[in-house]
């Protein structure tokens, strides 16, 4: 591991995220803290946590955010279908300036 600040800053997001995981069993709680953190790591203007129901398959919006921690009423926020779709077919977050653009 090298001497970036960045690094030691997402290690650090980890052992938080980790701690919280552990400590709490309310879910809507610790999927908010979850995602305010990684906003301000990332340095993201928002962010959304899908769940995927194990009974139906179905994808699930848990909890979006956007830069100040102000919860989005999930009806009126706009995301990319086709990002959410290359990240649930790949496993990977994606990281993008305007997922809007990127469909």
């Amino acid at each position: 591991m090298g001497s970036d600040p960045l690094d030691r800053e997402h290690l650090e997001l980890l052992l938080h995220c980790s701690r919280l995981l552990s400590s709490s069993l309310d879910i809507e709680h610790v999927l908010g803290t979850l995602m305010d953190q990684a906003i301000e790591v990332l340095g993201a203007e928002r962010g959304m946590i899908l769940m995927r129901d194990e009974e139906t398959g179905h994808w699930t919006t848990r909890t979006v955010r956007c830069l100040d921690t102000n919860t989005i009423q999930s009806e009126g926020f706009r995301f990319s279908r086709g990002v959410v779709s290359q990240v649930i077919e790949t496993g990977h977050s994606v990281l993008t300036s305007d997922a809007m653009e990127d469909e």
